[in-house]
């Protein structure tokens, strides 16, 4: 019945059901703890609980449930990690620790609870680095660990520690190539990059880079990024004293949402809803005569 629960709860969460998905999967949940306490040695009621914790606590968070999340997920932690010990070392199981750790990280953030966060994501990352020794070709290693230097790199912002984001990100980049190289159909991976990328213009455009600005804002112009692009520029020419350098920096603005629109890429009316460069609309849009 619980594997019924667990995949029904899925489904739901598949079609945007997430209240619904909720009660399946707590129904699940408590199935499976009773089933754990009545049959300890059976190892794999314990896999069942650990997934249907995961997805739960994917679910919650999604929701904005932080709270609740939180126990989900270091109840997974807890599960795996009893796991660890009776099975022995198992790169399933340390990829499944990962991702909870990845998640309980993120969780973490969510309410601010930034030391907790940073020790969880580089407890995630060291165990995928560590993974990487022996599979240096899984791009889905590859992508989790990349995708917790992210997680971590958003912590360090809401510090406002940009020097050490614009690190982590750096050093998370090879990771998201390394996934891309090995399967450049997979449209999550395209995803994490695009996380990256996006975290990366802010840091740099924040540390005042405007060289590394450059480089990052091609590469989000590339990606459909041309917002974000847009809105980190926007930073560097707030930040910038003299009047003369700023107006270069808005021209240039200017001509990238211009270019954009014309492309069909955005429309006059999200440069209007993107509060940064809102009082850009009537120029941008004077520029096409």
């Amino acid at each position: 019945m619980a594997t019924n629960l667990i995949g029904y709860g899925f489904l739901l969460a598949r079609l945007g059901k997430n209240d619904e998905a909720i009660v399946e999967y707590t129904q699940a949940r408590d199935i499976m703890k009773s089933l754990c306490a009545e049959h300890p040695e059976m190892l794999e009621y314990q896999q069942l609980l650990s997934m249907v914790l995961g997805n739960l606590g994917n679910v919650l968070l999604g929701q904005g449930k932080s709270d609740d999340a939180i126990r989900s997920f270091e109840e997974v932690v807890a599960v795996l990690e009893s796991l660890k010990k009776s099975i022995g070392e198992s790169p399933e199981f340390e990829d499944a620790l990962a991702m909870a750790l990845n998640n309980l990280g993120a969780s973490y953030t969510n309410v601010s609870r930034f030391e907790d966060a940073a020790k969880t994501l580089e407890s995630a990352i060291e165990i995928r680095k560590q993974l990487l020794l022996t599979l240096k070709d899984n791009a889905d290693i590859h992508n989790g660990l990349a995708g917790s230097y992210v997680n971590l790199a958003e912590v360090k912002i809401r510090q406002d520690k940009f020097a050490e984001a614009r690190s982590i990100l750096e050093e998370g980049r090879p990771h998201h190539d390394q996934a891309i190289a090995f399967n450049d159909k997979n449209m999550e991976y395209r995803v994490f990059l695009k996380n990256n990328l996006k975290l990366l213009g802010m840091t740099v455009a924040e540390l005042g880079d405007k060289e590394a600005m450059t480089r990052t804002s091609d590469e989000l112009v590339a990606n459909g990024m041309v917002l974000n692009a847009s809105v980190n520029w926007m930073t560097l020419a707030n930040k910038e004293e003299a009047t003369e350098k700023k107006e270069e920096l808005l021209a240039k603005i200017v001509s990238l949402l211009r270019t954009a629109i014309d492309s069909g890429a955005i429309t006059a009316q999200q440069i209007e809803a993107t509060e940064e460069l809102a009082m850009l609309k009537d120029r941008i849009l004077e520029s096409k005569k």
